[in-house]
């Protein structure tokens, strides 16, 4: 049977990322795209801070949503998915960027792609299964 402690940290530890750079976005745009090395090749527009303003409020629901998820991850096992859902659309909007918007480099989009890949790989492995982590607990099919 798999321990639930190691998801436990891994949502914690993310969750907390996801509330730090949900304020950061939110209340300090530009502060917080240079904490995780982005610069906008234009500067800062209005249209540019209230879509950064936005994803900050997305990032607030996904970082409680991951702490959520710590208190019982039997219980809420199939939101597990949502943070490996989130690095293949990152990936995706990464590849879309060197492809297509041309606003990235190919060692940029690797580097990204890589860290993706690692995080939801471990969030993957460390996901429960339908019957370990469950011990006596009563669950709906999720």
């Amino acid at each position: 049977m798999k321990s639930a402690r190691p998801l436990q940290g891994l949502l914690i530890v993310w969750g907390i990322w996801e509330l730090l750079n949900a304020s950061l976005s939110t209340f300090a745009g530009p502060l917080g795209a240079t904490f995780v090395g982005w610069i906008p090749k234009g500067g800062w527009t209005a249209d540019l801070y209230s879509m950064t303003q936005q994803y900050g409020m997305v990032l607030f629901l996904l970082g409680a949503v991951y702490i959520l998820t710590a208190t019982d991850v039997a219980r809420y096992r199939a939101f597990v998915w949502i943070p490996i859902g989130e690095q293949a659309v990152g990936i995706a909007y990464a590849f879309y960027g060197l492809v297509g918007a041309h606003t990235i480099t190919a060692s940029q989009f690797a580097t990204q792609a890589i860290v993706n890949v690692i995080v939801a790989a471990l969030f993957y492995l460390l996901r429960p299964s339908t019957t370990s982590m469950l011990g006596n607990v009563r669950t709906a099919n999720v």
